[in-house]
């Protein structure tokens, strides 16, 4: 179901008209917007990037539709006759309370590989426009529901990359040092018999070795 909205940005800017886009499996939001000058489509989700938690505590603000390539994204924001392309993660509640959150270096397509830092009035416009909607997704009030099914779809992959990367590179390494432990435990077992013996002739005179120690 499309919900329509308009948000209101600050001056010198006019309102920002919306559709949102729900998808309850993933808890991401779609956000086509348009604006004098300004027209695209922003997806916010929740992001795990670098947490080793269950559930998430950052968004990431995507720029345009899905797509491997940043660049082949469709619908990318295109701002004062400039694409956006690319991306931010941020931690909402920081950034909305930062005093300085509502600026964001954004980046514009050189080609399909590469990209450039966007023009400043850009970049103003394109924060003033992913502040509102960040606005707007934080202050939603299924947002708990949207991180725990964000949560419960990237659990498989989560699971799986964290046995692959982690939990089995860490096994392995504890079979590995449990082996050597052995061997050094045997090692050990044997030196101290030996130490054994030769403390008995440091102590005992009638033992035979002591017999052979120099005067």
């Amino acid at each position: 179901m499309t919900d329509r909205r308009t948000l209101a940005l600050p001056s010198p800017y006019t309102d920002l008209n919306t559709a949102e886009l729900l998808d309850t499996h993933t808890g991401r939001v779609t956000y086509r917007f348009r604006a004098p000058r300004a027209a695209g489509t922003i997806v916010i989700g929740p992001e795990f990037r670098g947490e080793d938690s269950p559930i998430p505590t950052l968004i990431y603000v995507q720029f345009g539709d899905d797509a491997y390539n940043d660049n082949d994204r469709a619908e990318r924001p295109v701002i004062n006759g400039v694409t956006i392309t690319g991306g931010v993660t941020l931690n909402p509640a920081e950034y909305l309370a930062r005093p300085d959150g509502s600026y964001l270096g954004l980046r514009r397509s050189i080609d399909r590989w590469t990209n450039t830092s966007a023009p400043t009035a850009t970049s103003r416009y394109g924060s003033a426009i992913i502040r509102a909607l960040v606005t707007a997704w934080h202050e939603r009030t299924d947002r708990d529901d949207l991180i725990q099914a964000a949560a419960r779809h990237a659990a498989p992959r989560r699971l799986a990359e964290l046995r692959r990367h982690k939990i089995d590179p860490i096994k392995a390494q504890i079979d590995k040092l449990s082996e050597q432990l052995v061997d050094h435990y045997a090692l050990a077992g044997q030196l101290s018999r030996l130490a054994a013996e030769y403390e008995a002739t440091r102590t005992n005179p009638e033992h035979p070795d002591a017999k052979q120690a120099p005067s």
